[in-house]
């Protein structure tokens, strides 16, 4: 029986392992927007448009090939004397200690964390992932850019790893 249990788990580990590195990778838009799938099950998400700037982590997991996605978001803590610390959503990916002055810097900067969302799910197929709207169709119709009246494909595009 233990025998027959260990066997068991060893393929699953095996399975599991090996669906992660099928969707693991670097995706991007036409948009700005880049996701980076990474094997231990984390994500890091980043848009870029002009000069505002936006990114998120967090953890992913897939379920028939739905990507699904759960924000961590990082904080720092503002050090206030004679006052209680308060969290911050972090400018970095680095927790950290930083002074009230430090903090109204905040205001300056025209990115940060979380203020692009990611899609809560996307649905991979063929090296790409797919945005689903409300009705739960997959968005396959081009959209029209930011500056131009051309079309683009809506999703998410695996990047070649470079040798």
């Amino acid at each position: 029986m233990k025998k027959v249990c260990l066997l068991i788990l060893i393929c699953v580990t095996v399975i599991q392992v090996y669906a992660q590195r099928q969707y693991s990778g670097v995706y991007y838009n036409h948009f700005g927007e880049e996701i980076e799938l990474n094997p231990d099950s984390t994500f890091l998400h980043t848009w870029r448009f002009d000069l505002s700037s936006s990114w998120t982590q967090g953890s992913w997991r897939v379920v028939d090939d739905t990507v699904y996605f759960r924000i961590v978001p990082v904080y720092d803590t503002v050090r206030q004397e004679n006052r209680r610390d308060s969290l911050v959503l972090s400018l970095d990916l680095l927790p950290e200690v930083i002074s009230p002055e430090h903090y109204s810097l905040h205001g300056l900067f025209s990115g940060g964390q979380n203020i692009r969302k990611i899609p809560e799910k996307l649905f991979y197929s063929k090296d790409r992932l797919l945005h689903i709207n409300n009705k739960g169709k997959l968005q396959k119709k081009k959209v029209k850019g930011t500056w131009t009246l051309k079309k683009h494909v809506p999703w998410f595009k695996k990047r070649k790893p470079s040798h």
